[in-house]
């Protein structure tokens, strides 16, 4: 799976996987590593491509890690800077009048 090395956008083309639409409209994504407080962030658009999802991701954490750097590490992220980490996979999980929510596997 891509990795935020170098925080490239990721292309559909980069692996058939990332071109497949796994979601419509609104999202929730949370993010559990390295980030102690485990957030979840609403995000929404016309489909969900699998690189669509990570990209947003990447933005995602390039914000978080960014904030904890310049206030103390006030949400928690130790130990990584955005080059380390990986994205090694992400679920996708329908929930009942809720919007799906997407889980990451980010290891370093």
């Amino acid at each position: 799976m891509p990795f935020f090395k170098n925080c490239h956008q990721i292309s559909d083309d980069t692996d058939p996987l990332l071109s497949k639409v796994v979601a419509r409209g609104k999202v929730d994504i949370q993010i559990d590593y390295p980030i102690q407080c485990n957030p979840r962030f609403r995000r929404s658009r016309k489909t969900w491509t699998g690189a669509d999802v990570v990209n947003e991701v990447r933005t995602i954490y390039q914000k978080f890690i960014y904030k904890s750097h310049k206030s103390e590490h006030q949400y928690g992220v130790w130990g990584h800077d955005i080059g380390d980490l990986v994205v090694e996979g992400f679920s996708v999980r329908k929930r009942a009048g809720k919007p799906p929510l997407i889980t990451l596997n980010i290891g370093s």
